[in-house]
C-alpha cells in the first residue's frame, strides 16, 4: 500500500473513531436534502458485540422495498422515514439506512476517494448464487477472507469497468484463496482467461502465467477427486453461465497489501 493511501486510511479512521467517542450513535442534521451521490457518515452495527461504528457511506438512491418489506422504516424513531441504499465506500459492504443513522462529514473526509475498489479473483469463475454450489462458493469465500489480513496481487485491470483482477493470500496461514476454491471444486479456471494468458506466449504472462499453472493443477486434482462441481464429471468450458468471483477490496480496512 502506498504511504499516501495509508495516511488517508489512518486519517479517516481517526476521524470516525473520534466521531463515535464524541457523539456515540447519535445522528445529526444533514446539510440540505439527501440525494443520490451524497457522502455521509453512516452508523454500522458490527454484529460482533463491539457495538456500532461510523463509516463513510455513499448514498446510492432510495431503497426499493421487496414484496412484504415496509416502504419506510417500521418502528422506533425511524418510523415512516425514507430508507436509503448506502455503500460503505471504504469496506465495500452495503446497507439500508435512514437519516436517523447518518451524520454529515467534514471536509476533506467527504471528498477522499473510496478506499474499497471493485475486484474479482483473477482467472476464475463460480456458479451464480441460487445455482448448485453457488451458495457454498460464496460461504467458503467469506470463511477464507472475512476479517483476515490478506496479501493482494493485482494481475490486471478491466479497461472498461476498472475492476481489478486479483490473487488473494492469507497473510498468516499462507492459504491462497483462489487455489482453495478451485481445490474444493467450488470454482474453475475461466477458459477465456486461460486462452488470453496463453496467447501472449511463454514467459510474457509473468506472475499471471505462473498463477494460471497452479490453478490448472489444482483443478485437475479436483476433477480427479470429483470435488464440488466435478461430482458428475466434466462441466464443460463455457464461461457464459458462471460468474466472476467479484466483490470489493477494502484497502487497509481489510489489511490487504497490494503488490504491483
Amino acid at each position: 500500500m502506498l504511504e499516501s493511501e495509508r495516511a488517508k486510511v489512518d486519517a479517516v479512521r481517526g476521524y470516525l473513531d473520534a466521531m463515535l467517542e464524541a457523539h456515540g450513535a447519535r445522528h445529526a442534521a444533514l446539510m440540505g436534502d439527501l440525494k443520490k451521490g451524497a457522502v455521509v457518515a453512516v452508523l454500522h452495527d458490527r454484529g460482533d458485540g463491539r457495538g456500532p461504528r461510523w463509516l463513510r457511506g455513499k448514498v446510492e438512491g432510495k431503497h426499493k422495498a421487496e414484496a412484504g418489506e415496509p416502504v419506510g422504516a417500521a418502528a422506533g424513531a425511524d418510523a415512516g422515514l425514507v430508507r436509503w441504499d448506502v455503500l460503505h465506500m471504504d469496506v465495500g459492504s452495503r446497507a439500508v439506512a435512514t437519516v436517523m443513522q447518518m451524520r454529515p462529514l467534514e471536509p476533506p473526509f467527504a471528498t477522499y476517494a473510496p478506499l474499497a475498489r471493485d475486484a474479482q479473483l483473477a482467472l476464475l469463475r463460480v456458479a451464480a448464487l441460487g445455482k448448485e454450489h453457488g451458495e457454498e462458493a460464496a460461504e467458503t469465500l467469506s470463511v477464507l477472507t472475512w476479517g483476515k489480513p490478506l496479501l493482494l496481487t493485482v494481475h490486471g485491470v478491466d479497461a472498461a469497468t476498472r475492476c481489478e483482477h486479483v490473487e488473494l493470500v492469507d497473510a498468516e496461514s499462507g492459504a491462497n484463496v483462489g487455489l482453495e476454491l478451485v481445490g474444493a471444486g467450488l470454482a474453475r479456471v475461466a477458459s477465456s482467461e486461460a486462452k488470453r494468458v496463453r496467447r501472449r506466449g511463454a514467459g510474457a504472462g509473468g506472475a499471471e502465467e505462473a498463477y494460471l499453472k497452479l490453478l490448472e493443477e489444482a483443478q485437475a486434482d479436483a476433477k480427479a477427486a470429483r470435488e464440488g462441481i466435478w461430482t458428475y464429471g466434466d462441466v464443460g468450458d463455457s464461461d457464459t453461465e458462471d460468474k466472476p468471483v467479484r466483490s470489493k477490496v477494502g484497502g487497509a480496512w481489510a489489511a490487504a497489501a497490494a503488490k504491483r
